[in-house]
């Protein structure tokens, strides 16, 4: 959750919000940044708890064809279902294509492996779910900390 595209969409999602109550927001915007903010916001969050489900925290990606699946399920729900079964906001295929520049979004700037924070939790034993104690690390020996129970 401190990935910076994360973080600038989450930003830019609330100024859109506030600039809205304010009563001045261009139609582009009103009409399309929130489709296009869904997809790394709703997606990232979806990432970060499939990784503390698989305790793989920064190695699990979300595979395209889950991005493929909501992409699919938004377009049904909020697209066609919506407006047409119970008459609520209205059918558009711009927001469809706003939605997959999203996900295009999430999958090349939000979607990649930490390499370094995977690396380090497998190497000190914390992906496991094992605490790690630092006391007993000592600086530039070359040991690692201990994973606690190991």
């Amino acid at each position: 959750l401190t990935n910076y595209p994360f973080l600038a969409a989450v930003a830019l999602f609330a100024a859109n919000h506030l600039v809205e109550l304010g009563g001045w927001s261009p139609a582009l915007f009103r009409g399309y940044l929130d489709d296009l903010l869904c997809f790394p916001i709703v997606l990232t969050l979806v990432l970060c708890v499939q990784q503390w489900l698989r305790r793989e925290k920064g190695a699990y990606r979300l595979p395209i064809s889950h991005g493929l699946a909501a992409l699919l399920l938004y377009a049904l729900f909020f697209e066609w279902l919506l407006p047409r079964q119970w008459g609520l906001g209205t059918a558009d295929a711009w927001d469809v294509l706003a939605y997959g520049l999203g996900g295009l979004i999430f999958f090349v700037f939000i979607n990649k492996e930490n390499t370094h924070e995977y690396h380090h939790t497998r190497r000190t034993g914390a992906a496991q779910g094992h605490p790690v104690d630092f006391r007993h690390e000592k600086a530039g020996t070359g040991k690692e900390p201990a994973a606690i129970g190991q």
